[in-house]
Formats: structure tokens, sequence, C-alpha cells
């Protein structure tokens, strides 16, 4: 079975007054297709982080992946421009984060979150993107779809918040 994912020697580092602090140091890991894999470790093990590489979300102006590879379908993550990343990020490789209050917008209504990816993913008129999000959030079995697509994360429970960011993960 050939792999989905496959992380080699990875090394990332962060900067911080142009001192360079080495925080992954050496990962290597290989997941299937169709291998479901738990990342566990102690807080402050570079769980995050390295889920932060593959995603392609690292803050570039203080981190940067020294050496190594991240193999997507073998195409290097690494190697791609922002815009490659946009292409593959939601549509072939999605995250679901484990504290979704610090990943949703408290600003924005729930069902507007879910509505940003699909317009960056797809030609789809307003109507088709509303109704859309609304199978979505059926989909995840979130009740009373449409009392939640206008709600501000503040105003959903915990699970709630989590099956949106889930509806944002299978969106595309």
């Amino acid at each position: 079975m050939a792999n989905l994912l496959s992380v080699n020697q990875l090394h990332i580092s962060f900067y911080k007054d142009k001192l360079e602090k080495q925080i992954i140091n050496n990962i290597s890991y290989q997941i299937e297709t169709n291998e479901i894999v738990a990342v566990v470790g102690e807080s402050g093990s570079g769980k995050s982080i390295s889920s932060l590489a593959l995603m392609g979300l690292l803050p570039k102006q203080i981190s940067k992946i020294t050496s190594g590879s991240i193999l997507f379908e073998d195409k290097n993550l690494v190697e791609l421009s922002e815009k490659e990343f946009e292409a593959i990020r939601g549509n072939d490789i999605a995250m679901i984060f484990q504290e979704p209050m610090s990943s949703l917008n408290p600003s924005m209504r729930c069902g507007k979150q879910v509505e940003e990816i699909l317009q960056q993913h797809f030609k789809l008129s307003t109507s088709e993107i509303k109704s859309e999000v609304l199978h979505l959030f059926e989909k995840v079995k979130l009740p009373n779809p449409k009392r939640i697509y206008k709600a501000y994360p503040h105003e959903i429970s915990g699970g709630q918040k989590q099956r949106v960011m889930i509806a944002m993960a299978i969106a595309c």
C-alpha cells in the first residue's frame, strides 16, 4: 500500500531577535491510505507545530522548516508556493483543531465561516453556498442547522463548535 503522507527527518525552527531555536528535531512517520493515526504527546512536545507545518500554516515571519520533507501523495509540501498549497489545503488535506473556539472567528457567524471555504474552492451562487452549508451542518448532526448558521461561536456549545469545524474540514 502506498503512503498517503510521509514525513521525513523534519526539523522546524523558530526565530526571535535573530536567534534560532530548533523546536522540532528529526521527526519521521508515514501514514498509509485509509489508515487512522493519532498524534499523542506531552504538552509542548510539538504536536501542534508539526501539524501546522503539514498544513502550510506555520507563521512564516518567525518560523521555518530547516530540513526534511513532507510528502503528500508524492508532492513535497515543503517546496510548494502559498498558491499551490491553497489548492491542496481544504480540497485534499484538512485538519480539525482540538480547540474550536481558538479556530473559529468570534466576530463571524458560524455559517459565514463555512461559506468562506466554499467560496474559495467552488463557483457557486450565494443561495447554493448557503444550501451547501446547511447540508454540511445536517451531515455532521448539528441540531437546528438554520439557528447555528446564524449563531456566533459563543452562542453554541463546545461540541457544536467542534461539529462546525468538522463541517469546515469536509466542505471540499
